[in-house]
């Protein structure tokens, strides 16, 4: 009994000194087990898009703070299932060839709730897309799976207001905003340090 209650109790400093840590933990997102869609309106139909992570870490603050790392989506990649439209969107709206990725630099974790094992949370940083750098937020779940994370969330991306190009013309109203839906696996892994700022080696 005394051991369980030990082992129980290290458990929990182990947990609550993971969470008093700033970039106490590193999440590695799984491109293959991440799906990323776009909705696009307009005055004929809501357009529907796919894009591809290329890439994505983050450091964190389990219980909140500040926050680093960088997502990169293959700009390239955007794809609506036509061809002429796809065409028209790299070439004269994203400009793919001159800025291929799109990436979000972020800086700070909000966690605004935390039920079980499962959080809301917002996270607060940088999107570098068309060359520019611009301020974003994105509200996200976030379920613990194990070592595992599963992150699902949207955003918007007022692609007019940030200098890309309005596809709007006489005949055709587009929105100039853009809804993002992704839904992300990654892996996490706990790091601890000394004072020092190097890695604290187990107990003995």
């Amino acid at each position: 009994m005394k051991k369980r209650l030990a082992s129980r109790w290290l458990c929990a400093a182990a947990t609550a000194l993971l969470a008093a840590q700033a970039g106490a933990a590193d999440l590695e997102l799984v491109p293959e087990q991440t799906a990323i869609s776009f909705e696009l309106g307009s005055t004929l139909h809501r357009v529907h898009g796919v894009a591809r992570l290329e890439a994505g870490s983050i450091q964190f603050d389990p219980a909140g703070g500040a926050a680093g790392g960088r997502i990169v989506i293959d700009a390239t990649s955007l794809d609506t299932d036509n061809s002429l439209r796809d065409r028209n969107m790299h070439e004269k709206v994203l400009e793919s060839d001159r800025f291929p990725r799109i990436e979000l630099l972020p800086t700070t974790l909000l966690v605004d709730e935390r039920t079980g094992e499962s959080a809301q949370v917002v996270l607060v940083g940088t999107l570098r897309i068309h060359g520019g750098d611009w301020p974003i937020r994105v509200p996200a779940t976030v379920e613990a799976h194990g070592d595992d994370l599963r992150v699902v969330g949207s955003f918007v991306v007022p692609y007019v207001e940030w200098g890309m190009r309005d596809m709007s013309n006489f005949l055709l109203s587009v929105d100039p905003e853009v809804s993002v839906h992704f839904e992300a696996l990654g892996h996490v892994t706990p790091k601890l340090a000394d004072s020092a700022g190097a890695e604290a080696q187990p107990a003995r």
